[in-house]
């Protein structure tokens, strides 16, 4: 059959030739995937300082409510609802392995700072909030990771 017909020399010779070319052609795009993939990593920004500067923190003009707390004031329960559906932009230290932020609890110290206890099925963190909330408008004026799993961040 096919195979008997490759035991000719010059048809053997060809059909080598054609799958050389084939794997040889496999390998340079495997190559270039690779190449651009590592291009493409060493240009994403650095991971940000454990403080993130203001400027860089997400603003809202409205937030929706998703779960309102009966315990809490309506501005309070629109910082919670903001800040549990933005802490992965908010936060200074990114998730790890794919996880995403939660917020597990939080505690409002006074009328414009708030301690957070998050986590990302990984990792969990206690960091105190600055924002300010005027008509309806939440700024996120500072974040500062205060303990990480429990123990204290060396700065």
């Amino acid at each position: 059959m096919f195979w008997q017909k490759l035991r000719e020399p010059k048809k053997q010779r060809r059909f080598n030739k054609i799958l050389s070319i084939a794997i040889l052609a496999i390998f340079a795009v495997s190559f270039l995937v690779l190449k651009f993939n590592q291009w493409r990593s060493r240009t994403t920004p650095p991971p940000p300082a454990v403080t993130a500067p203001i400027s860089t923190l997400p603003v809202v003009s409205e937030v929706p409510f998703a779960e309102r707390d009966p315990k809490l004031s309506a501005e309070q329960n629109l910082i919670k609802d903001y800040l549990a559906n933005h802490l992965s932009e908010s936060a200074p230290i990114k998730e790890v392995l794919g996880g995403k932020f939660f917020l597990t609890r939080i505690e409002f110290k006074s009328a414009n700072e708030a301690l957070l206890d998050y986590e990302d099925g990984h990792n969990a963190y206690r960091a105190k909030v600055n924002y300010l909330l005027d008509r309806q408008q939440l700024k996120v004026t500072g974040f500062t990771v205060l303990t990480e799993n429990n123990s204290p961040l060396n700065k």
